[in-house]
């Protein structure tokens, strides 16, 4: 089970949720969802392999069996039953793949997410740095004014 320091919930636009918040008060464009992330998965260099369906030996013995054979009734018979389960096998297959495609599309959404929030929180950092770099030049300019001995003793390099 994950605690909450281990998991990272993000909107589609990269924004953290704040947890005094109801998950409600966030809205993303169209239906796009809110992305729960364990920091441990993200920081892991393992690749989950993803599970895909095995092939049935079984089918292709039964067509080896069924193309080696005279055509009589009961081999057309076997043929079509053969077939029908060739028709399940192939839809459980594109069962699959379609889960398998919306997965990736979901994880694909998730990782946008997190690079927006990785270029929120850097936007955020270069807009403090400007902020800090305006007010220390104010203060380098402004210098002697603030070069009274009390005031002097309270700031460092002086």
């Amino acid at each position: 089970s994950q605690t909450r320091t281990n998991t990272v919930l993000l909107t589609c636009e990269g924004k953290s949720l704040d947890s005094s918040q109801q998950v409600y008060h966030y809205t993303c464009s169209g239906e796009k969802p809110v992305f729960l992330f364990s920091k441990s998965n993200i920081e892991c260099h393992i690749v989950q392999p993803c599970s895909s369906l095995p092939p049935d030996p079984n089918l292709q013995e039964r067509l080896e069996r069924y193309l080696s054979d005279s055509q009589t009734c009961d081999t057309l018979k076997f043929g079509a039953d053969l077939a029908n389960d060739y028709q399940k096998y192939s839809e459980n297959v594109l069962t699959r793949t379609r889960q398998l495609v919306q997965d990736q599309e979901l994880q694909r959404q998730g990782w946008a997410a997190v690079i927006k929030n990785l270029d929120n929180v850097t936007a955020g950092f270069d807009k403090r740095v400007a902020i800090f770099h305006d007010l220390y030049d104010s203060f380098l300019t402004n210098k002697d004014k603030y070069s009274t001995p009390h005031v002097r003793g309270k700031i460092p390099g002086f």
